[in-house]
């Protein structure tokens, strides 16, 4: 005999995975888009312009991080995991491990686009900003706990 509820359970954890993943997938797809554009040409302007340029990446790949770390949080907690330290410092480790690796492949695609170039600083100053965005988030949620 097959239950009533069986039959809904595919379709809520569906929707726990678009609600969760659908997100990221989206903004990975915006960098993408945005990393296929050759309108950011390889011209030196002033440094004000460079610092601009610059901070989009700490910006853009500081919401993919705590996407992903929303994401991750709510996958586990689904599967019965319980909000710990533990677990928020896992989802720092694993979120800075998948932001950067689609930072790492970011620029490799980037290298690819006419008057784009591959930069192992970009790379690095994503990772950082994924590091920082997560690691605010860790030390927010430690402090909030023991207050």
């Amino acid at each position: 005999m097959v239950k009533a509820n069986s039959s809904k359970a595919p379709a809520s954890g569906a929707r726990n995975f678009i609600f969760s993943w659908g997100p990221v997938l989206v903004w990975m797809a915006a960098i993408f888009y945005a990393s296929s554009q050759n309108t950011w040409t390889l011209v030196q302007g002033p440094p004000s312009a460079q610092a601009l340029r610059k901070s989009a990446h700490v910006w853009e790949y500081s919401a993919l991080a705590l996407l992903v770390g929303r994401a991750l949080l709510a996958t586990w907690t689904a599967r019965g995991a319980i909000l710990s330290r533990p677990l928020m410092l896992n989802m720092w480790r694993v979120g800075v491990l998948i932001s950067s690796l689609y930072a790492a492949s970011d620029e490799i695609h980037q290298a690819f686009v006419p008057r784009r170039e591959f930069h192992v600083t970009d790379i690095a100053i994503d990772t950082l900003s994924a590091t920082a965005a997560l690691g605010i988030w860790y030390i927010l949620y430690i402090r909030r706990r023991n207050a």
